[in-house]
């Protein structure tokens, strides 16, 4: 559960693990559990990815206030390219 050194915070490396290793869609769940965070960290940052638009948040149809999954757009895509470019210019 280890961060890249080139990811400076929860919000930047939940657009790395949803483009890298959750093909785009996870639950928030998922993100806990690999980013080792605790749940309220994790929506905390869903919140502001979402207020950003680098995220689409996918609420439950009852319960407005559960998030069902999160996924990336085209502005968390273009986070996620400078990102990699930031940490392949620190390999």
């Amino acid at each position: 559960m280890f961060m890249p050194d080139f990811i400076r915070n929860l919000d930047e490396w939940i657009i790395w693990l949803l483009a890298e290793e959750f093909h785009g869609e996870a639950t928030p769940e998922m993100i806990v559990q690999r980013s080792g965070y605790d749940e309220e960290q994790v929506l905390q940052s869903i919140g502001n990815l979402e207020r950003m638009k680098a995220i689409r948040v996918t609420r439950n149809v009852r319960q407005a206030i559960k998030i069902e999954k999160i996924g990336l757009v085209p502005e968390g895509r273009r986070i996620h390219a400078d990102l990699s470019q930031r940490g392949g210019s620190r390999l």
